[in-house]
């Protein structure tokens, strides 16, 4: 034969897949012909289709560096062959190669904008895609590509804009109204958000993620059996997907079934072990299996029947993490958050161990080396949150940053979500710079690190998994938290909790792994709400004759602990009613109802759950209170000074942490003792006669009338705050890892 027919033989054997007669032709061709780069190339193919990528990879790295070589199925073979060994970062600069040869090559910038966005170079990503759309304008896919990487960096406006076009090309494409349910979720617009995920199903009633992204979004909308049903229905479309395991255990744990969450949390984990185990494991994949670990091992009810319930978990999580421990697992926090110790705070009990156990699984990236500012002589501090919103966080915060001393501060506020609403609003208003982090660990790290912060302030710490992921970083000099989530971090970054002398007991500071730093006041500059449409109760569906004790808190407030005051309350007093709000689940609503039936059932039917209220009802009905019952162990805050700018009565008992005491600094801040007991019995009986008595009653609230103004737009708070931030940065930092500690 001739080298030509000898060629033609072997591709024509390697077409029909009998790679074994192929081979040995290719050796006979380039033992003859060595530069036969026909044969070079499609034995390189033939390495790499029979799993012989070590063999195929440099052949395939020869023929495609050859100056004669432009063939653009030779450069996405050979990127191709990279991404099955997972190195994703070789492939690019082969992408690179071909379109430098033939620019209009569609997809080729859709593959290098799919590895850039697999590597995290999300910024070059959207560039590729920007390109791609210039050479096909009317191409759906890659503007519903284009939208997922704006997503990413956080540009939800521009990524809302890249989905709609998609839609617009192709109305039925159900990959486009998936992306746009998760953008307009992550703006906050869950009505249109839910629409558009089942615009997705609709489009094609089998698409597994549609229903995932469901499901998050009814949970973040409250709609929790919409969202089991929803998981639910993921699992049974792809039952071997870990992913909707994962948001099925979710859904379930929102719901309060704890045990059906561990089993969808245990199915996940049995799904990737063998991948996890694998001698190449996919990227990611290990992750993800990581962060499942976690998940299970912190699994908590948000409502429990007993106290012996809560030590009962409380023991399986310290027990669930000293096996992790065991295991040496560590989380990278490099791209992904981590679940957070949340609903810990509420079981009553010193949370530093476990915290510090918890934090001890983190391995975050290394911290860059400098993070002073060089650029002005003003301290640049930053505000860090989830909540700069409509929500307690936003009230409690939004007056310190629109009056620290701009002549020594400069304000930067980093908000994780763009959110809609006044408050929102108001912080973009207020702050010298307001700045929307994206999803993405990896690229909010790179934001807020080019800022140069001198001070990062994370107002709560623990509420959010972004946020307690970002704070294991060194991203600013001073790295400072405080009581949003009152309670420690166990993060070594974090250099001081913020807190106040009320707040804490003689020797608190060993329930803090950051230095406690205890101001005379709390640092809090609160503008006092105003009563814009009051309402008679009537509308509420309440009696004039009954004496009215409002708890109007979040359902996981509620310890057992408490259920014999508010029995006490009740059983003292026969007209009274107890009004709660309802939880953002029902489930939890009828396992608080159902422990109330158990713990006091002689009372129970005076216990009245009201609908979740618009914050100008929810005013006006905390107004039309008798009497605030503050919840012990962790007490009212936003809701205390709500309550008290109506000269409304919250009887408290503080605790031994902090977040018991929240209420008690508030009345030592005015220094007024009336509605503070000093045991159980003494805080049934100051509810029952400031309640019931009008005496009483009305010196109580000409008391709060006159002394509670100075709770409202205190300045001297933010005076105080400032002068430890100066001191703060004056120190310098020894190393990255490790911040100075200064005390007060």
């Amino acid at each position: 034969m001739t080298l030509d027919e000898a060629f033609q033989l072997a591709a024509s054997h390697q077409q029909a897949g009998r790679y074994s007669e192929a081979e040995p032709l290719y050796h006979q061709i380039l033992a003859a012909k060595s530069d036969h780069f026909d044969s070079l190339y499609l034995l390189g193919l033939l390495y790499i289709q029979t799993n012989r990528l070590h063999q195929g990879i440099p052949i395939l790295e020869r023929v495609a560096s050859a100056a004669e070589v432009n063939a653009p199925a030779v450069f996405l073979n050979l990127a191709a062959a990279h991404r099955l060994t997972h190195r994703v970062d070789r492939a690019i600069p082969v992408y690179h190669r071909l379109l430098s040869l033939h620019p209009g090559h569609v997809d080729g910038w859709s593959l290098l904008a799919s590895a850039l966005v697999e590597t995290g170079r999300l910024d070059d990503a959207m560039v590729a895609w920007q390109n791609l759309l210039r050479i096909a304008p009317n191409h759906a896919e890659s503007w519903s590509n284009l939208a997922v990487t704006l997503e990413r960096l956080g540009r939800l406006s521009e990524a809302e804009q890249s989905c709609r076009r998609a839609i617009e090309l192709n109305p039925q494409y159900a990959q486009a109204h998936n992306n746009l349910g998760a953008i307009l979720a992550a703006q906050g617009r869950l009505d249109d958000a839910l629409a558009a995920h089942y615009a997705a199903i609709a489009a094609n009633p089998n698409f597994a993620r549609a229903y995932v992204n469901l499901s998050h979004t009814a949970l973040l909308a409250g709609q929790i059996n919409n969202a089991v049903i929803a998981a639910q229905r993921a699992v049974q479309l792809t039952p071997n997907d870990a992913d909707a395991q994962r948001n099925l255990a979710a859904a379930l744990n929102d719901k309060g079934d704890v045990a059906g969450a561990g089993a969808a949390y245990s199915a996940a984990i049995g799904l990737l072990n063998p991948l996890v185990h694998s001698e190449s494991p996919a990227p990611g994949v290990k992750e993800i299996w990581t962060r499942l670990h976690l998940c299970s091992a912190v699994l908590l009810p948000q409502v429990y029947t007993s106290v012996d319930e809560i030590n009962h978990w409380r023991s399986r999580l310290i027990e669930n993490l000293a096996d992790l421990q065991k295991n040496r697992l560590q989380a990278d926090l490099t791209t992904e958050p981590v679940p957070t110790l949340f609903s810990l705070a509420y079981h009553g009990q010193d949370d530093r161990a476990i915290a510090q156990s918890f934090a001890s699984l983190m391995s975050p990236p290394a911290s860059a080396t400098d993070h002073r500012s060089q650029t002005t002589d003003r301290i640049h501090i930053a505000f860090i949150s989830r909540f700069f919103r409509d929500h307690t966080i936003g009230l409690l915060n939004l007056g310190l940053v629109q009056h620290l001393d701009r002549s020594r501060f400069h304000v930067t506020v980093f908000s994780v979500g763009d959110h809609p609403g006044q408050t929102s609003h108001a912080f973009r208003q207020a702050a010298d710079q307001y700045i929307v982090l994206p999803p993405q660990l990896s690229a909010a790290r790179e934001i807020i690190s080019r800022q140069s912060c001198d001070i990062l302030f994370y107002t709560d710490l623990g509420m959010d998994p972004a946020t307690y992921s970002l704070a294991f970083s060194r991203l600013a000099h001073v790295q400072c938290t405080t009581w949003g989530h009152p309670v420690t971090t166990g993060i070594p970054a974090i250099d001081y909790f913020l807190s106040a002398d009320a707040l804490e007991l003689p020797g608190s500071e060993s329930q803090y792994t950051e230095t406690l730093i205890k101001f005379p006041q709390l640092s809090v500059y609160y503008h006092r709400p105003i009563l814009t449409t009051p309402r008679p109760r009537a509308h509420f569906n309440l009696d004039d004759s009954w004496t009215i004790y409002g708890c109007l808190q979040m359902l996981w407030k509620f310890h057992p602990d408490f259920d014999p005051l508010l029995a006490g309350v009740l059983r003292g007093d026969p007209k009274g009613r107890l009004l709660l709000l309802q939880g953002l689940n029902p489930d939890w609503d009828q396992q608080l109802l159902s422990r109330f039936k158990q713990s006091m059932p002689d009372v129970a039917d005076r216990i009245l759950f009201l609908p979740r209220l618009s914050r100008p009802d929810f005013l006006s009905l905390t107004s039309l209170c008798d009497v605030m019952l503050d919840p012990i162990h962790f007490c009212g805050g936003n809701t205390s000074y709500e309550a008290l700018a109506f000269n409304v009565p919250v009887i408290t008992l503080p605790s031994a942490y902090l977040r018991g005491r929240l209420t008690h600094a508030l009345y030592q801040q005015i220094n007024y003792s009336s509605c503070t007991a000093i045991s159980r019995e003494d805080y049934i009986t100051r509810a029952i006669t400031i309640a019931t008595d009008p005496a009483t009653r009305h010196q109580v609230r000409a008391d709060l009338a006159t002394l509670t103004p100075s709770l409202y737009e205190n300045a001297q708070a933010v005076r105080e705050l400032e002068s430890f931030f100066i001191r703060a940065v004056k120190v310098t930092a020894p190393s990255p890892s490790s911040s100075p500690r200064l005390g007060l």
